[in-house]
């Protein structure tokens, strides 16, 4: 993005464009005029123009974003009815519609998104700075950090519920993690076109394409010299280096350079 398009202007853009996104159930598609019950938008598309000769073009993009809502037989949860994966709650599934309908895309990383509110949403992740918290004296890079951090310290607000267990989280990515390494839930919604990987976050797809299959290694550490394709890829190598061990058993205080091997530290007290 270059210096004439700040984020100032960008939200301002944003916030004036209209929303003309559809959402609709298709669990029972049903042709008001022969009353035949087609499969889907696209079926019933094709049918109106064909069996009734109305001026209905198929590949025409409407913004219509198409969900059922009536579960999915033999599986709890709901199903993308684009390429049928199945997810546990319909938050989750409309984030990964976005995967379909990429209506709106962020100028920063050009990740799609389906809706206006998922955009601005997304583009507080690319905020950058020094932003204050004004009831404590830590200062955080981005908005959204800050915004957490409020909520999670000072306000005691955990509004994201698992939908399998009583705990509660401050962020939708934390609740993510909790269902994948707690509940066994498959909930990566991003995947790889090349490999076919799996990824809960759109900006873990890009660091993976571009350092697994384009090679990228665009930031050097300063003490080993070892290339990396991103900046959250050299921070985590810099524990090597740093000795900093930031991840704490809260069972026996034993401290860990990283969060795997808290994890796998945390096994030792659930066999025992």
């Amino acid at each position: 993005m270059n210096d004439a398009h700040t984020f100032a202007p960008l939200k301002r853009l944003v916030n004036n464009r209209r929303e003309n996104i559809l959402k609709v159930d298709v669990s029972d598609v049903t042709c008001k005029i022969c009353s035949a019950k087609p499969s889907g938008l696209a079926e019933l598309k094709t049918h109106l123009r064909d069996e009734h000769q109305k001026p209905i073009d198929p590949d025409l993009k409407d913004n219509i974003i198409p969900f059922k809502l009536d579960g999915t037989e033999g599986a709890p949860g709901y199903k993308c009815v684009i390429c049928d994966q199945n997810f546990i709650k319909v938050r989750i599934l409309v984030i990964h519609m976005s995967v379909h309908f990429n209506n709106y895309s962020c100028e920063v990383c050009g990740s799609g998104f389906m809706t206006l509110r998922l955009l601005k949403k997304h583009l507080e992740v690319h905020e950058s700075g020094n932003f204050a918290c004004d009831r404590c004296n830590k200062v955080f890079s981005t908005a959204y950090k800050r915004t957490l951090h409020i909520r999670q310290v000072h306000m005691k607000q955990y509004p994201r519920r698992c939908p399998m267990c009583p705990a509660r989280f401050n962020s939708n990515y934390k609740r993510t993690i909790h269902l994948q390494d707690v509940h066994n839930q498959s909930t990566r919604v991003h995947k790889c076109d090349v490999c076919g990987r799996g990824f809960n976050l759109k900006y873990h797809l890009i660091c993976h394409t571009r350092s697994v299959h384009l090679q990228e290694r665009n930031h050097q550490c300063d003490v080993c010299h070892q290339r990396f394709c991103n900046k959250e890829t050299l921070k985590r190598h810099m524990v090597i280096h740093t000795g900093e061990k930031n991840y704490k058993c809260e069972v026996c205080g034993m401290a860990f350079l990283r969060r795997k091997n808290l994890k796998d530290h945390l096994r030792l007290h659930e066999m025992g």
